[in-house]
C-alpha cells in the first residue's frame, strides 16, 4: 500500500501499488497527473502536492497551504510579474506551475492590487479560473471597489470569464454594498447574453436593488429594448413599482426611451399612474426633456391637469427647464382646456402660486416666455405680491424683463419686491441682485415707470 500523509505525518489517504502501476500503464506517469490523482484521493488542490521518493513505490507527502509557513513562499518579485502575466494572458500552465511551489492563489504583486482571480476575470481569461479556485482562491472575495470577481467580469461584458464563474457556483445574486447585484449590472449594461449566463445560474430577475429597482427597471432607464423584452418574457413583472413608486413606465419615459414606453404601452402602463410625489409619466417627461414621449403619452390620453405634490404641471416642468418644444406641444393640445377653464393652461397655479410664466421668468428662458405670452398667458399674475416681471429682474434677467415690459406687462412696483428669498423659486431681494451688478434691470424699470406716470399725469 502507498500512503498520502502531509507533512506533519498525518495520513490523508492510501492506495495500492497495483493502482499506481495501473496509472503510469495509462500514461499517466507525469508528476503532475500523478498529483492530480492524489488530490483526488484527499480532496485537496493538486497544486500544493509535493511528491517525496524515499525509495521504490514510496510513501508521498502532502503538503497545504496550512502546513507551510509563510516564510517558507517564495514572493520574488519576477515570479509574481510572471504569475500575473500568464493570468493576463490566458497561459493556464505558467499560472499552475506557480500554484505547484505551492502559492497562495490569493497572492497580489502589490498591496492593494487585484489577486489572480480578479485579474482573470478583467482580461476575459477562463483558462486559470479553475486552476486558482482549486488551490481555494475565494471565489466571493471582495476587493477594494467592492466588487466579485464576478461583477468585473460583466461589467466588461467578458462572457468567457462568466461562464467560467458560474459554471464554477460564483453567486449571481451576492450583491455589493450599495445593493448591487451581477444581475444589476449587466443589465446597466445592456449584456443580454450575460444575463441569461446569470439567470440559467440561478440569478432571481425578480430581485430589486435597495431603492427596490428591478433589471427590467435599469433596462428600460438604458434604452435596452432587447433585454427588457427579454426579461418580460423571461418573468419580469412589466408594471411593479419600486420603492418611489416609479413603474418601468415611468422610468423609461423619464428618460426619453421612446420605444420602450411604445411597447410597454401594449402591455397596457397605466398612462396616469402615479409614482409617491404623484408624478405622472408625462410630469416626468416634461422634466427631462422628450418631446416624442410628451407626443406619445398625450396621443394615449394622457391627463395634462394633472399636478405633482408641489402643484406643478407638465407646463411648469418644461418651462422651469426651458424645454421650448415640450411647451409648444402642451400649449397647442390644450386650446379646449383655454376654452372651457376661466384661467388657461399658462395661468395654472402651483402649490406657491406660480404660474408657467412666473417659472419660466424666474429661469430667465425668453423663448418659454415669448411662447406662454404668446399663448395669452397673464403678464402681470400675482404670485403673494410679486408679478412675472418681478421676479425676472429680481433674478437679473433683463432680456426677459424688457420683453415683458415691452408686451405690455406693467414695470411698476419693483421697489415693492417681497425681502425674501425662496430657494425652489431662485428668487433673491432686491439688494442681492443690484450687489450682483444687475443695477441695468432697475434703471430700465425706473425709466419706464417714470415715464408711465409722466403720460397718466399729462406730464
Amino acid at each position: 500500500m502507498l500512503s498520502v500523509r502531509l507533512v506533519s505525518g498525518v495520513e490523508l489517504a492510501t492506495f495500492a501499488a497495483a493502482d499506481f502501476e495501473a496509472l503510469v500503464h495509462n500514461g499517466g506517469n507525469s508528476v503532475r497527473t500523478l498529483k492530480r490523482h492524489l488530490a483526488l484521493l484527499t480532496g485537496k488542490p493538486h497544486t500544493s502536492v509535493q511528491v517525496m521518493q524515499k525509495d521504490v513505490y514510496s510513501q508521498f507527502g502532502y503538503i497545504c497551504p496550512s502546513d507551510t509557513k509563510s516564510s517558507e513562499r517564495c514572493h520574488e518579485e519576477g515570479q509574481l510579474l510572471r504569475f500575473k502575466t500568464a493570468v493576463e494572458n490566458n497561459d493556464a500552465k505558467v499560472v499552475e506551475d506557480f500554484l505547484q511551489l505551492p502559492q497562495d492563489p490569493e497572492t497580489r504583486l502589490e498591496p492593494g492590487s487585484l489577486p489572480g482571480l480578479a485579474v482573470a476575470a478583467r482580461n476575459d481569461c477562463a483558462r486559470p479560473i479553475p486552476l486558482l479556485l482549486e488551490a481555494r482562491a475565494n471565489i466571493e472575495r471582495v476587493h477594494n471597489n467592492g466588487l466579485t470577481a464576478l461583477h468585473i467580469a460583466i461589467n466588461l461584458g467578458h462572457m468567457e470569464a462568466v461562464r467560467c464563474l458560474v459554471s464554477c457556483r460564483a453567486d449571481p445574486e451576492k450583491a455589493t454594498k450599495s445593493g448591487t447585484t451581477p444581475l444589476c449590472v449587466a443589465s446597466v449594461r445592456g449584456h443580454l447574453d450575460l444575463v441569461r449566463v446569470l439567470v440559467e445560474g440561478g440569478a432571481n430577475l425578480k430581485k430589486a436593488d435597495p431603492g427596490g429597482a428591478s433589471p427590467l427597471h435599469m433596462a428600460c432607464f438604458f434604452g435596452h429594448f432587447q433585454l427588457a423584452r427579454w426579461l418580460v418574457q423571461a418573468g419580469a413583472e412589466c408594471h411593479r413599482p419600486d420603492l418611489r413608486g416609479a413603474t418601468p413606465f415611468h422610468i423609461a419615459c423619464s428618460s426619453g426611451e421612446l420605444k420602450i414606453a411604445r411597447w410597454l404601452l401594449t402591455l397596457r402602463a397605466e398612462v396616469n399612474k402615479t409614482c409617491s410625489d404623484r408624478s405622472t409619466a408625462l410630469l416626468l417627461a416634461c422634466s427631462h426633456g422628450s418631446a416624442a414621449v410628451v407626443r406619445l403619452l398625450l396621443e394615449n390620453g394622457a391627463d395634462m391637469t394633472m399636478t405633482d405634490r408641489e402643484g406643478s404641471s407638465a407646463l411648469h416642468r418644461a418651462c422651469s427647464d426651458g424645454y421650448l418644444e415640450i411647451a409648444r406641444v402642451l400649449l397647442d393640445a390644450g386650446d379646449d382646456i383655454d376654452k372651457s377653464n376661466k384661467h388657461g393652461l399658462g395661468d395654472k397655479r402651483d402649490c406657491e402660486g406660480s404660474t408657467p410664466l412666473h417659472v419660466g421668468c424666474v429661469s430667465g428662458h425668453l423663448d418659454v416666455v415669448r411662447l406662454l405670452v404668446k399663448h395669452g398667458a397673464n403678464k402681470d399674475a400675482d404670485q403673494e405680491g410679486t408679478t412675472p416681471v418681478m421676479m425676472a429682474s429680481s433674478a437679473g434677467h433683463l432680456k426677459v424683463v424688457r420683453f415683458l415690459v415691452q408686451a405690455g406687462a406693467d414695470p411698476r412696483g419693483i421697489e415693492q419686491l417681497p425681502e425674501r428669498s425662496s430657494p425652489r423659486r431662485k428668487t433673491w431681494p432686491v439688494q442681492s441682485w443690484l450687489q450682483n451688478g444687475l443695477g441695468k434691470v432697475t434703471t430700465m424699470l425706473t425709466q419706464t415707470s417714470c415715464t408711465a406716470t409722466a403720460k397718466e399725469g399729462g406730464g
